[in-house]
């Protein structure tokens, strides 16, 4: 069952944006059998403080990254490599998949959101900015052409669920913040989710 409470005031948008906001509605999903309870804030404006690197750093055993490109990442965060080289040092385990710009479903991705081409330049550019982390000891940076329907940025037992909406950037798209409460609920179709991309994906050389 799905409770939807009333929208939260809209907030003023991150800065140098004055003229949009952000409009958060939070959605009570109150798992029947599936092992879980989870909150989400649905946001259509990225602003969660995780997309700024603050939930990657407290990751202490596992980040996954599943996007096509999300450039936004880097260009928020500039440390977000450096984040990534101290929390492997330590110990946590990184992977990272990244579209594959020739691939069909990256460009079928383009002509659905009218971005064009430009979905392919974004996953090149993405790809540049993570390369130089494929040779780092417990980092391990993949591309992969299969159907997105979500974004995937997990740290530890938390992940960000970029909800893909069919013409839309995933960057205007609703993103859904869970926690693993215990196995087999929402989390874990997640999780599992990520698990089945990767076997897909190829390793990219230093």
């Amino acid at each position: 069952m799905i409770r939807e409470h009333p929208p939260e005031q809209v907030v003023p948008g991150p800065p140098g944006v004055p003229e949009r906001q952000v409009l958060r509605v939070r959605l009570f999903f109150v798992s029947a059998g599936l092992g879980s309870t989870a909150v989400g804030d649905a946001e259509r404006l990225v602003g969660h403080p995780a997309f700024r690197g603050d939930l990657l750093a407290v990751a202490r055993e596992r980040i996954d990254v599943l996007v096509y490109a999300a450039v936004f990442l880097h260009e928020a965060y500039p440390r977000l490599n450096d984040l990534l080289r101290e929390r492997a040092a330590d110990g946590c385990a990184v992977r990272i998949a990244v579209g594959d710009a020739d691939s069909e479903n990256v460009q079928q991705r383009g002509q659905e959101e009218k971005f064009g081409h430009g979905i392919e330049s974004r996953c090149r550019l993405a790809l540049l900015h993570y390369r130089p982390l494929a040779s780092v000891p417990g980092i391990e940076l993949r591309t992969h052409g299969t159907t997105l329907y979500n974004s995937l940025y997990r740290a530890d037992d938390q992940v960000l669920v970029n909800a893909h909406a069919w013409g839309v950037n995933a960057y205007g798209a609703p993103v859904w913040h869970l926690r693993r409460h215990e196995s087999g609920g929402m989390f874990d179709t997640y999780a599992d989710s990520f698990d089945a991309v990767w076997e897909t994906a190829h390793p990219v050389e230093a």
